[in-house]
């Protein structure tokens, strides 16, 4: 390749048809085996982290495709699995002409998101973690307008435990919920990855229909004495999403996903506008 690539799309794009479909299936099961794995370029490869750290990569060459666990560990360990295929340091290839070892892919995945997690600890430091609840009051009258909240580390180790088809658009929807404003922090609660600021007052819901992704907005987990009016929230645009109003608690904000499975920046946008829009209407009710 003359320049080195910056996403999934482009490390493909020059590749034969041959080479694509078999890159698009190793991704595929990747990503349905441990939905909590992000995407990103490392080494030149499309590969797919968690934590921030990489944990495996694919490639492509002229006759074959190929997985790389980044691990001599994972690789020692699966020796017996790997008797059929051809390995060398680091690197699993998949003839073009032989279908790939669907299970034996899965069962790396899930080895590498198993070492991971046992070296969990000593990665801590590299997320940033979200203030006790005690502390969350004062800090949120520095931390005021739009920037990056606080990710939760249990949030991506949860989304990695699971198997969902749209793990990459849920992460894209954490990441626009925790930029709309820098007081945000992530925490699992009710099974599922939620946001709060001084109270809980989003949740992702994780078996929205297919191809969407939805988001619940409300007003926490406590029961509460003060009688919330419906907040007056923008209408979406239609063709970036829709927003449903159950009860005068909550309402559902539904993002339709692309063909390929991805949110929109149009429904990014949209997203952003209506959790700030929420927030500021929490704030009044407050007041």
């Amino acid at each position: 390749m003359s320049t080195k690539p910056t996403s999934y799309a482009s490390y493909i794009a020059p590749f034969p048809a041959a080479q694509r479909a078999m890159l698009q299936k190793l991704r595929q099961t990747v990503l349905s085996t441990s939905p909590g794995l992000t995407e990103c370029i490392s080494y030149g490869l499309p590969a797919f982290s968690l934590g921030g750290k990489p944990l495996l990569a694919i490639g492509a060459a002229r006759s074959h495709c190929s997985l790389y666990p980044m691990s001599p560990a994972a690789l020692a360990s699966l020796a017996d699995d790997l008797r059929a295929l051809s390995t060398s340091k680091g690197t699993i290839r998949f003839e073009l002409d032989r279908p790939l070892p669907i299970s034996l892919i899965r069962k790396i995945v899930r080895l590498r998101v198993k070492e991971h997690k046992s070296r969990a600890p000593s990665l801590a430091a590299k997320v940033p973690v979200a203030p006790k609840v005690g502390a969350t009051r004062k800090a949120a009258a520095a931390r005021t307008g739009p920037g990056k909240g606080a990710a939760s580390q249990s949030v991506t180790e949860l989304l990695a435990t699971i198997t969902h088809p749209h793990a990459s658009a849920i992460n894209a929807t954490r990441r626009a919920i925790l930029a709309a404003d820098r007081r945000v922090i992530e925490a699992v609660k009710w099974n599922a990855p939620s946001f709060k600021i001084d109270e809980f007052f989003a949740t992702i819901h994780l078996r929205a229909p297919s191809q969407c992704i939805q988001v619940i907005l409300h007003h926490g987990a406590k029961p509460s004495t003060k009688q919330f009016a419906p907040p007056r929230l923008s209408e979406p645009d239609p063709r970036f999403g829709s927003l449903r109003h159950p009860d005068t608690t909550r309402c559902i904000l539904t993002l339709p996903l692309s063909a390929g499975g991805r949110l929109s920046s149009g429904s990014r946008g949209v997203l952003t506008t209506l959790i700030q829009e929420w927030i500021a209407a929490e704030r009044l009710a407050e007041a």
